[in-house]
């Protein structure tokens, strides 16, 4: 019997419970320290206490044991592959299905489904139905929720915390949203560039040069994002100011903009749905056209800029769906009405269509 594994599950399962170690121990007939002892890995329960507990926490013993979650790195990542390319090839009811189904399987893997949930809210690109839609969000917040409450894993629970802010802004529950933030570990420096000081004290160069270019980029990514609030907080009443914030993102963009990074086509299609706010026709399809125009550009020629010589930007690189779906499906907003007959309009969304990416 794995203590570790077994006394992982008697906390996590006593968490969703919400009662205490004392609790616990008086229903199977223990003392608190011996729960604590359990929990801890320090002993593990007798044999016959097994039926006990499962069916206290209304689980078979199996699930209990947790036999199906911990998993090798192999298994984790042909699961998500798997997943992945069910999405990419435009089965996404297919692909939302496995993600599900893999979710129940390996109901303890959080590591595993804090990357299916993110499948599966990314596959929403592609449906249409809004209802749909919405119940694959709220379960996305209810696996968020059961992340951040029972992994032992700080860096998927710091990252659940930030989709469950973002969750919980759609559905307008904007107290919840800022209360989650809130509640984030601060972080009072960049443990990376304190990490590239040491690195490069110890002569190791090319590690301290790759952490401090890997911050640099984070940090140009994160201006991009300030930047489009910006815009998006003046598009309606001041077009102009908004134009401006644009204006200065997409320079910043071209600095970080190494080879499949492109996310030029992001920014063109950001700003139409601006235009499209004001039914500027001719705008809106001039943005349309430049994005097409960067998305056409073959990743695979583009070279790393120089000064990201020691990274690689792949990592940065949106792939996991085709990305010619996902602009379709923005041209498909209630915004884009007034050019439903327009024949440049239509040309334009046909020639999306026939984008491919790898």
């Amino acid at each position: 019997m794995n203590k570790l594994i077994i006394g992982e599950n008697i906390w996590r399962l006593r968490k969703l419970k919400k009662i205490t170690q004392e609790q616990l121990g008086e229903y199977i007939g223990v003392s608190k320290g011996a729960i604590s002892k359990w929990e801890s890995g320090v002993s593990y329960p007798d044999i016959e206490l097994l039926p006990v507990l499962a069916r206290f926490f209304e689980i078979s013993i199996d699930e209990l044991l947790n036999f199906n979650s911990k998993i090798s790195k192999e298994l984790e990542d042909e699961i998500y592959l798997e997943c992945k390319n069910a999405i990419n090839e435009e089965h996404t009811e297919n692909g939302i299905e496995l993600c599900k189904s893999y979710l129940i399987k390996y109901t303890n893997n959080y590591d595993l489904k804090f990357k299916l949930v993110a499948l599966m809210t990314i596959g929403c690109a592609f449906i249409k139905n809004e209802e749909e839609i919405k119940r694959i969000y709220g379960k996305a917040i209810n696996i968020y929720e059961e992340i951040v409450n029972n992994s032992l894993n700080e860096e998927i629970v710091e990252l659940s915390k930030l989709q469950l802010s973002m969750y919980y802004s759609t559905f307008e529950d904007y107290d919840k949203s800022l209360d989650i933030l809130d509640n984030m570990k601060k972080s009072i420096c960049n443990i990376n560039t304190m990490k590239a000081k040491i690195y490069i004290k110890s002569n190791d160069l090319n590690q301290g040069r790759k952490l401090y270019q890997e911050s640099f980029l984070d940090s140009m990514i994160e201006v991009q994002e300030i930047l489009y609030g910006l815009a998006f907080s003046y598009y309606k009443d001041d077009i102009k100011l908004a134009e401006k914030y644009m204006d200065l993102r997409l320079k910043m963009n071209c600095l970080s903009d190494g080879n499949s990074l492109n996310g030029t086509f992001d920014h063109y299609i950001r700003l139409s749905e601006f235009y499209a706010h004001h039914e500027d026709i001719d705008k809106c399809l001039d943005a349309i056209k430049k994005a097409i125009n960067s998305m056409s550009l073959n990743n695979d020629d583009a070279q790393n800029t120089w000064y990201f010589d020691e990274i690689d930007l792949g990592k940065y690189s949106s792939s996991t769906t085709q990305i010619s779906n996902i602009v379709i499906s923005v041209l498909d907003k209630d915004e884009y009405n007034f050019l439903r007959k327009n024949n440049e309009f239509i040309n334009l969304k046909n020639k999306i269509r026939k984008i491919k990416f790898k």
